[in-house]
């Protein structure tokens, strides 16, 4: 039986996934924590891993943890929740829903008092001040807060004799350098609690790695989770995909990686030890048309691989040049070709190619999205999505080496 906030048993802690505002479907895991509002008809994001990461951390320490994805249910249920709750009410905010994320923050204060709510989340880096609120009274955990938000828990409960970094509490507090309050080692998180959700899933998102050192300056992955790539052992990702196998039925697994196969040996050291347990359990990724030659994408697909997801911002040479993706206006043909081989070596081998078109790039041409599209379709893609281009406020903040 999976555990629900049914009880009446008191709780040290609440996480709480925001309601969205009327109308909108919003992804706060989205850009690699910098958030997502969503336009496509009948969009719904994957539940949210940052919240229930950040419960089991707060469950390693000894505190009694509930979870509430209020973007999935109810908003009425918090009412019968909140006077259970004893040390803090921690909320999961990002920067594409800062603003309806500060009202629910702001209400939640005012019915609790400013110590009481803890918003966290990586966004809150960029937004320190802003989550404060007036007179900067309110307590903010800036940084990755799934290795540090237990022991901010009981630093708040006066169970702790000192704060773990990135626990603002006054308001001419530092934040610190965002590189610094990165988890060093991934292997070190427990397994998410996702069960607090209260249900089974048969599709569960999953990280094998974080950081992304390509430096497309279109990208906010590299800024919210560093230019360094820090990558799991293949033995954590296969640990944490069994247990969730057994305890939640899961049978599918997003990898939310910003670009899966950066590192072509740990990806095949991954892809054989999946090959090797024989589970029927598929999974899908994210990666970069460069990075997936055909031998890699074929131990993939011997793997469990079922759909590869790149992202396909435009084929005009200039605009390549100048989000990165090309160092030189001439290697655009070799960039397509390397996506031609991408695709038909997928197809062959059943894997779903996804590409991403994106409109609205600064220096876009009228028809670029649409000859995008038809080179992908020509190709025999079948599944494609269309994006405008987000701006995040985060790819013009400096943060030393976490800034484009």
């Amino acid at each position: 039986m999976l555990p629900r906030l049914r009880s009446k048993n008191p709780l040290d802690v609440l996480l709480v996934n925001p309601p969205a505002s009327a109308g909108t479907v919003v992804d706060r895991q989205g850009a690699s924590g910098l958030g997502a509002i969503l336009t496509q008809r009948h969009a719904r994001p994957l539940p949210p891993l940052a919240l229930v990461q950040v419960a089991a951390n707060a469950r390693a320490v000894g505190l009694s943890v509930g979870a509430l994805d209020l973007t999935r249910s109810p908003a009425r249920r918090l009412e019968s929740v909140l006077g259970r709750v004893g040390v803090v009410v921690g909320v999961l905010v990002s920067q594409k829903t800062l603003t309806m994320d500060l009202d629910f923050i702001r209400s939640l204060r005012a019915r609790l008092g400013v110590e009481k709510v803890l918003p966290f989340g990586i966004s809150t880096w960029f937004h320190a001040d802003e989550l404060r609120g007036p007179n900067g009274q309110g307590v903010v955990l800036v940084g990755e807060p799934e290795n540090k938000f237990g022991r901010a828990a009981l630093y708040l409960a006066g169970r702790a004799s000192a704060p773990p970094p990135g626990l603002l509490l006054t308001s001419d507090q530092p934040r610190g350098h965002l590189e610094d309050l990165l988890v060093e080692n991934l292997d070190d998180l427990p397994t998410p609690a996702w069960e607090l959700l209260g249900r089974r899933w048969k599709t569960l998102s999953i990280y094998a790695s974080r950081g992304c050192d390509d430096r497309s300056r279109a990208c906010p992955h590299s800024v919210a989770q560093g230019a360094q790539l820090r990558g799991r052992s293949a033995v954590s990702v296969i640990a944490e995909i069994r247990s969730l196998e057994r305890r939640l039925g899961t049978r599918h697994f997003v990898f939310l990686d910003p670009a899966f196969a950066t590192d072509p040996d740990r990806t095949l050291e991954l892809c054989r030890m999946l090959q090797a347990r024989r589970s029927r359990s598929t999974w899908s990724c994210s990666s970069r048309p460069e990075h997936l030659p055909a031998d890699l994408i074929g131990c993939m697909a011997d793997a469990g691989c079922r759909e590869i997801r790149i992202e396909l911002e435009s084929l005009d040479p200039q605009l390549l040049h100048h989000f990165g993706r090309i160092e030189d206006v001439r290697d655009v043909d070799f960039f397509r070709e390397r996506v031609e081989i991408f695709v038909k070596t997928a197809l062959r081998l059943g894997i779903h190619p996804q590409v991403t078109v994106v409109d609205g790039l600064p220096g876009q041409i009228h028809g670029d999205v649409d000859a995008t599209a038809r080179f992908a379709r020509a190709l025999g893609v079948r599944r494609i999505r269309y994006s405008h281009h987000a701006h995040y406020a985060a790819l013009h903040q400096s943060n030393g080496t976490s800034t484009l």
